[in-house]
């Protein structure tokens, strides 16, 4: 199968007023073609900060 999405320990953190907020931490991922995946959470989890990271738009 083809990956299309592979991450290793992804992080992402924010500044909010001089706080560091973690959002997403040591994120380990592989998405495969032709894969039903599906990503859940309440609003503000991180879910679209989590499929935009790794292309550098999160």
């Amino acid at each position: 199968m083809n990956t299309l999405i592979k991450t290793n320990k992804l992080c992402k953190t924010f500044s909010s007023g001089g706080n560091m907020q973690h959002v997403l931490k040591n994120i380990d991922m592989e998405i495969y073609e032709g894969d039903f995946t599906i990503i859940m959470g309440a609003s503000g989890a991180g879910k679209s900060t989590l499929l935009y990271a790794p292309f550098g738009n999160g």
